[in-house]
């Protein structure tokens, strides 16, 4: 079973996310969404509020796991035997983002690969 991560802060969980996780669906036998407790950021709704707005959107779908986490994704992609994550693009810019991440997250465990859609 090939499992996935998609990580964010999720505040507010989109269309945009929603899309992400659809298409990941169509592709892959499991997603896990790993809602992020980001100290840098100050989020208009709480952890509680986030984690569960997205396990409304999915509650039918029993191959999409929500859970909260914080520290470092590679740290929690390896905690659960996880190697690939998949992010979402808006813009040229948030794939310049993202490639960076995603080389650092290569570097702090050369088992973890990345999906950008």
């Amino acid at each position: 079973m090939k499992t996935w991560v998609f990580a964010g802060t999720f505040d507010p969980f989109t269309k945009g996310h929603q899309f992400v996780v659809d298409k990941c669906l169509e592709i892959f036998d499991k997603v896990v969404i790993a809602v992020g407790k980001n100290v840098d950021k100050t989020p208009l709704f709480t952890d509680d509020e986030r984690v569960n707005a997205i396990k409304r959107v999915y509650k039918d779908e029993n191959r999409v796991e929500v859970q909260l986490f914080s520290g470092m994704l590679t740290d929690f992609m390896k905690e659960r035997n996880i190697t690939c994550s998949v992010r979402g693009l808006r813009s040229v810019d948030d794939y310049k983002y993202e490639d960076t991440m995603a080389k650092y997250n290569v570097f702090m465990w050369d088992g973890c690969r990345h999906l950008v859609v």
